[in-house]
């Protein structure tokens, strides 16, 4: 039996994943592609096995790289939150 994964964002490898869960109580999972956006993946959901959750500094990572929150997809305009890599509503609640 696949393990269930849990709604959130995940790390595989270089890739990063959010899975979310359909109306129908079904995981499926939305890979980022090279402009940080988030786009279905089918059978992505398969691949998470080995993938870890998403840690702040990922977020962080994320989002120097794509210039936008990785957790709401906002574009980071603050220059507290550019310099941070998140804004701080996602920051404080997701970690």
């Amino acid at each position: 039996a696949q393990q269930q994964i849990e709604d959130g964002f995940y790390v595989l490898g270089e890739t990063i994943y959010r899975v979310k869960t359909s109306k129908a109580g079904r995981p499926y999972a939305l890979k980022a592609d090279e402009s940080g956006h988030f786009e279905y993946e089918p059978g992505g959901i398969a691949r998470l096995s080995g993938a870890r959750a998403m840690t702040l500094e990922d977020a962080k990572t994320f989002g120097h790289r794509f210039g936008s929150c990785c957790m709401c997809g906002r574009l980071l305009s603050d220059p507290e939150s550019v310099e941070a890599g998140i804004g701080p509503i996602c920051a404080n609640k997701y970690f």
